[in-house]
């Protein structure tokens, strides 16, 4: 899906390509990520390239010592969702510093509610309410304490639930 600027040396012990084959299956969550942040296709995939492209400089000694084995299905599948977690948090890390003050323009009234959240509430809602994550997964991928990663999503749900009533009761979607 997307072309990857940052070639890994050849002396890496994982080759470039079972890194590009992960990174490949990993695009269309990525990128349901990033989207829901920045409400912009072509953004959201400038994020994922960047971010991407920040992981690999900044855990080259990582991955050079990493060493996938083919045939370990269970190795390759722990690595991944390593690797998505990573990429998830380099993503909203890069979205923070890009989008802050960032207004989402959607002509869907729902969408509305969800993207006048800021981005960090946004990013725990969607990962707890749309990816199925629990409150330990938001609290590993973005580096919070528990009572932390509660209070974003219970915040951010909240805010949800509180605007879809007033757009109803509000006579919009009233029959």
């Amino acid at each position: 899906m997307f072309a990857y600027p940052v070639e890994i040396p050849y002396y890496f012990n994982m080759k470039q390509f079972q890194l590009n084959n992960l990174l490949d299956e990993l695009s269309q969550p990525l990128f349901g990520f990033s989207y829901a942040l920045c409400g912009d296709r072509e953004q959201a995939q400038k994020l994922i390239v960047d971010a991407y492209t920040v992981y690999i400089v900044r855990e080259k000694r990582f991955i050079s010592g990493k060493e996938l084995d083919s045939q370990n299905i269970k190795e390759r599948r722990d690595f991944k969702k390593y690797l998505y977690k990573e990429l998830l948090g380099e993503i909203l890390e890069l979205a923070l510093k890009r989008l802050t003050g960032h207004r989402v323009d959607t002509e869907v009234e729902e969408h509305k509610c969800f993207f006048t959240m800021g981005l960090f509430s946004r990013a725990v809602f969607y990962l707890k309410e749309i990816k199925g994550f629990t409150i330990e997964d938001i609290q590993e991928v973005f580096g919070l304490e528990r009572h932390r990663a509660l209070e974003f999503y219970y915040n951010a749900r909240q805010a949800m639930v509180g605007d879809i009533e007033s757009l109803y009761r509000g006579g919009t979607h009233a029959n």
